[in-house]
């Protein structure tokens, strides 16, 4: 036993003896890839050197510098390099200690993939040379800005996604299109959509849930559905201003985009799409430029928290359920509006009281679209003095209208324009000669509950004309 423990104890002196006299095993610091590429490794700094694009890897496949991964905390590509291969910097996991990245103008390529899962990557410098940027090529990396050169033209689906510390990032003037997922749950508050841009996909900003405020200048991207919008799911999307560049509001681009309050048109918008700003309840007020002409269907349809209308002087179309359901308690209608078209453009708007119709010449809706049904508060309708006709079937039907006022200038009555107003106790008309009108325009109006008020000199001429002639008439 004693001699056993002697030879354990001499071995074990010997194994200490052969560790202690050993030289370390140093890291590899540099080496080849690629076509005659060389990679060097000094004080956390990884430098790319060569002419020629750098060999494209996979996901699963050790970078050449394996070894000293870790340790990386800049990579520079040198100048002479002309692409980044994908998942150079994404292999195995990532390169997680990378915090900076430098690319020569002559690298005309960064690859899928290229610096995804870099969770510690916060700046980059990208150079003037680059044209394309491959699908995910910086998604899940911790950038806090990007900044895209002119140069690119090309950015792959989901470049950005999930780069959860972004705050802000510029569009060069070479992107025109901004692809699915592009920006998706990064952590952008605010975001510049430049009037270059021909499109932003769908989805391109879903999630997230930190923006707060769009810049929209892009002129006139394709319309969006209602399952296929550039914004979903930002929680906390509150203001979204049109500039002077944009020409046509997207249809859908912002359906039912419950957070929205704030929304500022430029005067250059020409159209508002339709369902635009369907649903978004909590927008409070909103005002049409004098640029816009046509809004189309459901454009505001739900928005019951708007409380306010302004309509532009240059409007000359409302479509069908345009403003269904605000909450606005006066509305005055601009001389130019020459056709309000479908049914129910301002149906259902409860608390609406009084109309100002001021449109010169309005055409006609059809006997089954009432504009303005279901709004049991509305008591007062004034056309304008420079009215000349009160389109057929516009006011039909609405229990709570009393007070009617009819301009100087009016010379023509549609059919049917206040049929069903059994409710009616005033009508002013201002004009000095009696309109001719046809018996359905007053139809069910109880004339011998109803006042008509008439210019002093034309009392002789209304008590002698068809159907003015049953009211009950006073003089001004």
């Amino acid at each position: 036993m004693k001699t056993y423990s002697k030879f354990f104890a001499v071995a074990t002196l010997l194994v200490l003896l052969i560790v202690s006299n050993a030289t370390p095993v140093e890291a590899q610091t540099q080496g080849t890839f690629g076509n005659n590429l060389t990679w060097q490794f000094s004080n956390g700094t990884l430098r790319i050197i060569g002419n020629g694009p750098t060999p494209d890897s996979s996901s699963t496949t050790n970078p050449p510098w394996n070894a000293v991964k870790d340790n990386i905390t800049t990579v520079i590509i040198e100048e002479g390099i002309t692409t980044v291969g994908d998942y150079m910097f994404t292999s195995m996991g990532g390169h997680r200690s990378l915090n900076s990245v430098t690319i020569a103008d002559s690298v005309t390529r960064i690859g899928r993939y290229a610096f995804a899962a870099s969770s510690n990557l916060t700046s980059i410098v990208i150079g003037k040379g680059v044209i394309e940027i491959g699908i995910y090529a910086f998604s899940e990396s911790g950038l806090t800005e990007i900044n895209i050169p002119d140069t690119v033209m090309t950015i792959g689906n989901g470049v950005f996604f999930k780069c959860t510390r972004l705050s802000s990032a510029t569009i060069g003037r070479g992107v025109t299109v901004i692809p699915n997922a592009a920006f998706a749950e990064s952590g952008l508050t605010s975001i510049t959509i430049p009037e270059w841009i021909t499109n932003v996909v769908d989805s391109a900003f879903n999630r997230c849930t930190r923006l707060a405020t769009v810049h929209w200048n892009a002129e006139n991207v394709p319309d969006y559905s209602t399952t296929m919008r550039p914004f979903p799911n930002c929680e906390q999307l509150r203001t979204v201003i049109f500039g002077n560049s944009v020409m046509k509001i997207p249809m859908h681009i912002f359906t039912s985009q419950t957070s929205l309050t704030s929304v500022t048109i430029g005067n250059s918008v020409t159209e508002i799409g339709r369902y635009a700003f369907s649903g978004c309840t909590n927008i409070t007020g909103i005002i049409i430029p004098d640029s816009v002409q046509t809004i189309r269907t459901n454009a505001f349809d739900g928005c019951r928290g708007i409380t306010s209308i302004k309509l532009g002087s240059g409007l000359s179309r409302i479509e069908t359920l345009a403003f269904q359901g605000t909450s606005i308690t006066e509305l005055t209608i601009p001389e130019g509006v020459s056709t309000i078209i479908g049914g129910g453009a301002f149906k259902n708007s409860p608390r609406l009281r009084t109309v100002y119709f001021n449109a010169v010449s309005c055409g006609d809706v059809s006997g089954s679209d009432n504009n303005f049904a279901d709004c049991p508060l509305l008591e007062t309708i004034v056309f304008g003095d420079g009215v000349r006709r009160i389109p057929g079937y516009m006011f039909q039907s609405m229990r709570g209208l009393a007070f009617i006022t009819i301009g100087s200038r009016v010379n023509e009555i549609g059919r049917y324009a206040f049929a069903g107003n059994a409710n009616v106790e005033e009508i002013i008309n201002k004009a000095t000669r009696p309109q001719a009108v046809h018996f359905t325009v007053f139809d069910k109006v109880d004339k011998t509950f109803c006042t008509l008020r008439v210019p002093t000199a034309s009392i002789d001429a209304y008590r002698g004309a068809d159907i003015w002639k049953d009211f009950q008439i006073e003089a001004q």
